[in-house]
């Protein structure tokens, strides 16, 4: 009985990694064209479109007040410029740089997590010179 339970875990977890062959939710199937759901599951359809916008994060400090929108700021070395292409979308540029602290909520989902807003924040914890983390 465990190994029934444990092949059908793996075979579960196999189909969800690649593409799979659809489900009731979208939460699986091919890329664009399996029999997923709405949308045709994970890279189907169109995916859902979000707001672009700009948001300070608790940690933003006084140039980026919390749950406030990020102010322009003038390029420079302490500032994130133009965001990363993502997920197949191409790179967004964009007029003005972002503070450290300022989180951009990009106009699309990840179609892996269930077509949830993608989110990148200005931060330094990578290096020292700020930059776009893009949590996917």
């Amino acid at each position: 009985m465990q190994i029934r339970i444990a092949f059908a875990a793996a075979a579960f977890l196999f189909a969800c990694d690649s593409g799979g062959s659809g489900g009731v939710t979208g939460a699986a199937g091919g890329a664009g064209t399996g029999a997923g759901g709405q949308g045709g599951g994970v890279g189907g359809g169109a995916g859902t479109t979000y707001s672009f916008t700009f948001v300070c994060e608790a940690d933003g400090g006084a140039p980026c007040p919390p749950g406030g929108e990020c102010p322009v700021v003038p390029e420079g070395s302490g500032t994130c410029g133009d965001l990363p292409g993502l997920l197949g979308h191409p790179a967004i540029p964009i007029d003005m740089a972002r503070p450290v602290g300022c989180q951009a909520r990009l106009p699309f989902g990840n179609p892996y997590y269930a077509d949830s807003q993608v989110t990148c924040t200005c931060s330094t914890i990578v290096s020292p010179s700020p930059a776009w983390l893009c949590p996917i």
